[in-house]
């Protein structure tokens, strides 16, 4: 069955944080809250993204360290307006706790459930909880 005529919204997007670019829908909102902020942060491409924020200096090294984020919301096919995008994380708080941290005695990120309870509060967790570990290391400088 040949299904190319299907079309699908896939809510991949590359978004820069001056030291790394990270792809899906998992930028920090503030990104999206304004169409300025949209466009300098949010791009269609990975080209786009890297050549607004790293050239001439990096350009390379920019598109050699992408960092994979995670779907936060299901993408629905264009065809039908009727799907509602199903968010991705069911438990917030069980996710939450999946992420990965600073741990700044040890200076490295972890993922063992042990972040400190403050991390965990409205505020804080877009700042000091990550996807992945490249992630945590990129912004913290550390690992």
């Amino acid at each position: 069955m040949n299904l190319s005529w299907v079309s699908f919204r896939l809510l991949i997007s590359f978004w820069c944080d001056f030291l790394c670019h990270v792809t899906r829908t998992d930028y920090p909102g503030w990104m999206a809250s304004d169409v300025e902020f949209k466009r300098l942060y949010l791009f269609n491409t990975l080209d786009g993204c890297c050549e607004k924020w790293f050239t001439p200096y990096n350009l390379d090294g920019c598109k050699s360290r992408v960092i994979q984020g995670l779907y936060s919301v299901l993408p629905c096919p264009l065809n039908r307006p009727d799907c509602n995008n199903a968010p991705a994380i069911t438990n917030v708080t069980d996710h939450k706790m999946n992420m990965w941290y600073p741990d700044m005695q040890g200076s490295s990120c972890k993922n063992d459930r042990q972040m400190p309870e403050w991390m965990l509060a409205e505020g804080y967790t877009e700042w000091y909880l990550f996807n992945s570990r490249e992630q945590c290391c990129s912004k913290f400088g550390l690992c």
